[in-house]
């Protein structure tokens, strides 16, 4: 089955919103994390900047790998990454579990831009390009915009590892539906 090029874009920003929510659910969990693992809140963040490091650096080898292998590959390795990290993250019982688990999961996501991108160019007419990366945008902004809340919440009725098996059930859901 073909996917119209609106249905393209409206999957590529339901997975855009998916990579940036991963990138503030765990400064809105910082503090439940170091009690859970007796550490500091310093130590936590660090987590996040390597998590950030690791988003931020994937991005040029990514692009090499969406332009050698087609970004469909790399999508799929995007989404099957983040939701392995995900499950990874959601079970840690130590700390080192869960840097490992947050390190994989900024890698993992840092081959959705070059990917989705060349997708959303490749597959969207030059004259709807421009409202194609809008809607594309909304995605990212409103998964940065909901994932700090949603985290707290489900934080505050279940634990804080349920944001992350949320975010890894969501990952496998869309690797299976992916382009």
């Amino acid at each position: 089955m073909t996917l119209s090029p609106r249905a393209v874009t409206r999957q590529l920003a339901l997975v855009h919103g998916l990579i940036h929510s991963y990138m503030l659910l765990l400064p809105a969990l910082v503090g439940l994390l170091a009690i859970e693992f007796a550490v500091s809140e310093a130590r936590v963040n660090t987590v996040g900047n390597l998590h950030y490091l690791a988003f931020g650096l994937g991005a040029v080898p990514a692009g090499l790998w969406a332009d050698r292998f087609g970004s469909r590959r790399v999508l799929l390795v995007c989404l099957a990454g983040c939701a392995i990290s995900g499950v990874l993250v959601a079970s840690a019982n130590h700390f080192a579990q869960l840097t490992v688990g947050m390190v994989g999961l900024g890698a993992a996501a840092s081959l959705y831009h070059p990917a989705g991108l060349a997708t959303l160019s490749r597959l969207t007419d030059t004259t709807a390009l421009g409202r194609a990366l809008g809607v594309h945008g909304i995605g990212g902004n409103s998964g940065e915009a909901l994932a700090p809340a949603a985290a707290a919440f489900l934080a505050a009725l279940y634990s804080w590892r349920w944001p992350f098996v949320l975010v890894a059930g969501s990952a496998a859901l869309l690797f299976v539906s992916v382009v």
